[in-house]
């Protein structure tokens, strides 16, 4: 609980925010609860206090993302690899997605985020990207490698799979893309 806290504080989030995180758990939770007892089965990862993909989905959806998105942010928010979303998945899915701070890349918060996108990249299945693949993840990010890059596209490609490479070279071009934050905390996004 304690690391939780602090890498809450870390990214810039208080107290009203962590309020607010525990009670949409909460809400989708008991909506989980809900279904699966109007579904008159058993669901043994409700009562265990964690979301499924479809809740998670659900969550998501409200929060202005793609169907198609659900799957690759559920990985990204599943940080103890369990094929479910449990409170401390959800709390640092949160930190890596929703912090209004920019950490360090070296920092607790910094190895969170940086896990998160990795995942949500889907780059720990590759050994390495192709420029045009990585033209495309940038393009889409709206991110742009200016001239201080210290490395061309081509040596980026073969190093991003990398996961020390890409939280300490690459991720601070990527901190702060739309295309990797969610709006959480505030108004809801228009429809």
């Amino acid at each position: 609980m304690l690391h939780l806290c602090k890498l809450w504080t870390e990214a810039g989030l208080g107290d009203k925010e962590w309020a607010q995180a525990l009670h949409m758990f909460e809400t989708e939770l008991n909506d989980q609860l809900r279904q699966a007892k109007g579904g008159g089965g058993s669901n043994t990862e409700a009562r265990e206090g964690r979301w499924t993909l479809e809740t998670f989905s659900m969550w998501l959806l409200k929060r202005g993302r793609r169907l198609r998105e659900c799957a690759m942010w559920f990985r990204a928010f599943d940080y103890d690899h369990d094929d479910m979303i449990g409170i401390a998945d959800f709390l640092q899915g949160l930190v890596a997605a929703a912090s209004p701070r920019t950490p360090g890349p070296s920092s607790p918060c910094g190895l969170v985020m940086a896990s998160a996108l990795f995942r949500l990249l889907d780059l720990e299945k590759r050994q390495s990207m192709d420029v045009i693949d990585l033209e495309s993840l940038l393009g889409d990010a709206q991110v742009l490698i200016g001239p201080d890059f210290p490395f061309t596209l081509q040596q980026l490609s073969q190093r991003v799979t990398d996961f020390e490479f890409f939280r300490n070279s690459f991720l601070p071009r990527l901190q702060g893309a739309s295309a990797f934050r969610l709006r959480v905390f505030g108004p809801p996004p228009p429809e």
